[in-house]
This record gives structure tokens, sequence and C-alpha cells, in this order.
């Protein structure tokens, strides 16, 4: 999906799903920085210009089973 926003500004929407096994990673991508979960590191932020991601508390992840 392509998203216009009020200010002019265009974005995207993707979505997919394949695995051959339980391992659910999602990816979120920004201009100042990208966001990534899966459940065996929990949730990290990469800030543009870094070269590692910073892990991230996030309490709902003992509802999902996942986390550090």
């Amino acid at each position: 999906m392509i998203l216009e926003h009020e200010n002019g500004a265009l974005s995207t929407l993707n979505a997919s799903y394949a695995s051959a096994a339980e391992y659910y990673l999602m990816n979120i991508y920004g201009k100042e920085a990208s966001a990534y979960y899966d459940m065996h590191h929990g949730l990290r932020i990469l800030k543009r210009g870094e070269k590692k991601p910073v892990e991230v508390s996030c309490p709902e992840e003992r509802h999902f089973g996942g986390g550090a």
C-alpha cells in the first residue's frame, strides 16, 4: 500500500508471511531509524549512522513469549 500524508510525504506499507519454523520477525524501516523485533532478541532500534542496534526494554514481551 502506498500512503500519501497530509504534508505530501509518501510512505509504503508492506506485509508478508512465510515461515518454515516458529521464528517470527518484524521490521519497521523509517527515515531516521529502523526497529526490529523477533522472539529471540526482543525489540531493537538502529538509528541512522550507527553501526549496532540498541536493545529496548519492552514490557509487552512477556505476553508474546519473546525477549532476550
